[in-house]
């Protein structure tokens, strides 16, 4: 269990690091140095909401949210016991995404994003919004992929 909060702590510390080298270096809604032409730049943007800035200024409620849903995810983890790698893999990168920009929202009052994509027409973001898509897709893929195994009969005692 160990190796997945590791991981976890890594995540977090490197969307840490590049949310301060991106306000350390590039101005404020400016964009930076192009990572590869025509693809993917850097452009530092402050989002107050949640994906696509929904419940934009709403800092509070989103913390309340995040924080409700974190402590929701972490009983039902406790009680369902999941053996599964791919539920502990996207757990683990689920955590990481949302305790980073849950930092964010306490400490700055807005999540640092700067990851643009130049191909096409979509909100900037950060490198823990994609361990959190990154964990959804797994976690989509173990719920559709779970065989009648431990996990689903933990799960079930969860639920009663």
């Amino acid at each position: 269990m160990i190796i997945y909060f590791i991981v976890a702590a890594l995540l977090i510390a490197i969307d840490q690091i590049t949310k301060w080298l991106t306000v350390a270096n590039i101005p404020l809604y400016s964009q930076g140095p192009v990572i590869i032409n025509k693809v993917l730049s850097l452009t530092y943007h402050q989002n107050t909401g949640a994906s696509w800035s929904m419940l934009e200024d709403n800092p509070i409620l989103l913390i309340i949210m995040t924080v409700a849903i974190l402590i929701g995810a972490t009983v039902y983890i406790v009680k369902a016991k999941p053996q599964s790698k791919l539920f502990r893999w996207s757990a683990s990168l689920i955590y990481a995404g949302a305790l980073s920009n849950l930092a964010d929202r306490i400490f700055r009052g807005f999540v640092v994003d700067m990851i643009k994509t130049d191909f096409m027409d979509f909100p900037i973001f950060n490198v823990a919004d994609c361990c959190v898509v990154t964990g959804t897709a797994l976690l989509c893929l173990y719920i559709l992929m779970m065989p009648d195994s431990k996990d689903k009969k933990n799960i079930k005692k969860a639920n009663h």
